[in-house]
């Protein structure tokens, strides 16, 4: 009888038990999301523009999408640009924005912002703009900032490379502005995820974008989603996707803005979303690779396929993406997740090949945060940690291939280098593939 009794008891328990069982795994999935309303922004969004982001189009030689950021009560914006030039006397035209409203109802101090953006159809190829944007009717404007349209005639070009972020956004705007003073004629910036620690969260936004002192109102952003961009929201990277104007030019089976693409002369980059369902994005990468005709090939996602910390590989991803990545030869792979720097070997199924048969796969970090590694293997040529870097890259055009990587720490050291050279095309080849005029260009975009 005492044992039925104690069954009896057990049973009545069940429902009380099962409710336990999952109130605790709730809280396990979630216990990174901070109780309301017990913050505030230390950065607070006036009615002055602030927050000012350029972002790249699909035709970045023609157009340029603008964000920024107002208090809620302001409620017209509107950009004023015009060519930059020597005589400084071509007109001014206006053009009206829209706005998303951003709202964090925890935050104390600041809960509603107005999220601004336009973006300019009707621009020239190689062409510097200026450009302010401000309220009219208040008379209250940003500076002005200067940015500049890709070329159509080939040339050489550097972009710059940054890890996550995320922790230390101070120290990361340093070091942001230490790679602007190094490269100051970078076209534009990849950011491989985790930009911020928790990416449904404003006030992580807000220090963001005040460390990054409006470095993006002049270099375009161009960032992939990282698994910190889901945070406080593990379902969608909802804020990310509020403050960035990106291509929507990914596949069709997965939410708008989670990857896209787009070509910069004669170079393909290809932005994809490795936080989830891998495999829905293969249909899309293999049209993207399989039916450009760019010289160099690159992707950006925030999870590596050759992790550099213990027991983290993300072998889904690998048996998702690694087929394709060699089939077409991508160049390299900038990749974020693992807080330190690991660059392999060029490979191709995983094994060591020569540059102009394989891919280099690259890990870096920007912030301070910063994970152990595991042990160097042989496929890796060079790996440290605990130091922050930036990435300059530079491809050199006309009849020479070449391209030029260099990481840098703070102090402006650089700590990895490797060049790779592709086969001299005659003219009339490097026309069938890139139907522009060559101009021979033997200087580098940014001097060292």
């Amino acid at each position: 009888m005492k044992r039925i009794k104690n069954f009896n008891v057990s049973i009545s328990l069940f429902p009380f038990i099962l409710c336990l069982i999952i109130l605790t795994t709730t809280l396990s999935i979630f216990a990174d999301v901070k109780t309301p309303p017990d913050r505030e922004t230390p950065f607070p969004v006036t009615q002055v523009p602030s927050q000012i982001t350029l972002t790249l189009t699909e035709t970045p030689s023609t157009s340029m999408s603008i964000q920024w950021s107002t208090s809620s009560d302001v409620k017209e914006g509107v950009v004023e640009w015009h060519k930059k030039t020597a005589k400084n006397n071509e007109p001014t035209i206006k053009t009206s924005a829209n706005f998303i409203s951003i709202i964090d109802p925890p935050l104390k101090n600041n809960p509603e912002i107005y999220r601004w953006f336009v973006t300019i159809n009707t621009l020239e190829p190689d062409t510097s703009y200026e450009y302010r944007v401000g309220n009219p009717h208040l008379e209250i404007w940003s500076d002005w900032y200067t940015f500049k349209t890709e070329p159509t005639q080939a040339k050489t070009f550097s972009f710059i490379y940054l890890g996550d972020a995320q922790n230390g956004l101070d120290e990361w705007g340093q070091l942001l502005k230490k790679s602007i003073e190094k490269c100051p004629d970078c076209s534009f910036i990849l950011m491989a995820g985790d930009l911020v620690n928790r990416g449904n969260e404003r006030d992580d936004w807000d220090a963001f974008f005040h460390y990054a002192d409006n470095v993006f109102a002049q270099y375009p952003i161009v960032p992939t989603i990282g698994n910190h961009e889901y945070k406080s929201n593990p379902l969608l990277p909802k804020m990310y996707l509020d403050y960035f104007v990106l291509p929507q030019n990914g596949p069709t089976n997965i939410p708008s803005e989670f990857c896209y693409s787009f070509k910069y002369l004669n170079t393909q980059f290809i932005i994809l979303n490795a936080n989830h369902n891998p495999e829905q994005q293969v249909s899309w990468l293999q049209q993207q690779l399989s039916g450009s005709s760019s010289l160099w090939k690159f992707l950006l996602f925030h999870q590596p396929l050759y992790s550099a910390a213990p027991k983290r590989d993300n072998k889904h991803l690998k048996n998702a993406w690694l087929p394709l990545i060699d089939q077409y030869h991508v160049d390299i792979v900038f990749q974020g997740h693992d807080h330190s720097y690991w660059r392999t070997y060029p490979l191709k199924n995983d094994q060591k090949v020569s540059p102009s048969e394989g891919t280099y796969y690259v890990i870096s970090v920007s912030g301070t945060k910063a994970y152990e590694q595991q042990e160097k293997s042989e496929i890796i040529e060079t790996a440290f940690e605990k130091t922050p870097t930036y990435q300059i890259i530079t491809i050199e055009k006309g009849t020479s291939n070449r391209l030029i990587y260099r990481s840098f720490d703070k102090e402006g050291t650089q700590r990895d280098e490797f060049i790779i050279n592709k086969p001299t095309v005659s003219r009339n080849s490097f026309m069938n593939t890139y139907p522009v005029s060559i101009v021979e260009d033997k200087s580098l975009a940014c001097a060292f």
